[in-house]
């Protein structure tokens, strides 16, 4: 899930739109 994150925020500005808490869960 970590490297899956990591990509994501890399790759697209998504995590930092959605909430991180709220995703982890």
């Amino acid at each position: 899930m970590c490297l899956f994150l990591h990509f994501l925020s890399s790759a697209r500005p998504v995590t930092k739109m959605l909430p991180r808490s709220g995703f982890l869960n």
